[in-house]
């Protein structure tokens, strides 16, 4: 999906990937469901940065920046991969669900009535200024 130009290019961190069964991008469906089969879900992704929690803003289309806080941290254990992308997945169904609308103007494929949360894919997390953001793909066919 396209980004706001300040959520493109060079990045200060280290991105966090996510696989499933070797292929990039799984659905957000799937990560929300009980068996996601997400690659290498129980590493803790953030730990090298001492962070208790993490500040990502959703970036979509038509959409004003939504930007929320995340523990990374439950007590003194780290957060896994699987976890932290529940989380934020959660939260992006969330926010989509919930808009009302969009600014005029935007490209009818990333409509909310048209662009279902169910066939989007998690590609990455990562750090642009001092928010991580999610980038997303979404099937041509959906």
């Amino acid at each position: 999906l396209p980004r706001r130009p300040e959520n493109s290019g060079y990045t200060s961190e280290q991105s966090v990937h996510f696989a499933s069964h070797g292929l990039p991008g799984p659905y957000i469906r799937d990560i929300l469901s009980k068996n996601p089969g997400l690659d290498d879900p129980k590493a803790t992704v953030f730990v090298h940065l001492g962070w208790k929690r993490l500040q990502w803003t959703f970036d979509f289309p038509g959409l004003s920046p939504a930007t929320q806080r995340i523990p990374v941290m439950d007590g003194d254990r780290h957060l896994t991969r699987l976890e932290i992308a529940m989380k934020i997945c959660s939260e992006i169904v969330r926010i989509m669900r919930s808009t009302k609308g969009q600014m005029p103007g935007v490209d009818p494929r990333w409509r909310l009535d048209k662009c279902n949360p169910k066939y989007l894919r998690l590609v990455a997390l990562v750090f642009y200024a001092s928010s991580w953001i999610p980038v997303l793909a979404v099937d041509p066919w959906a």
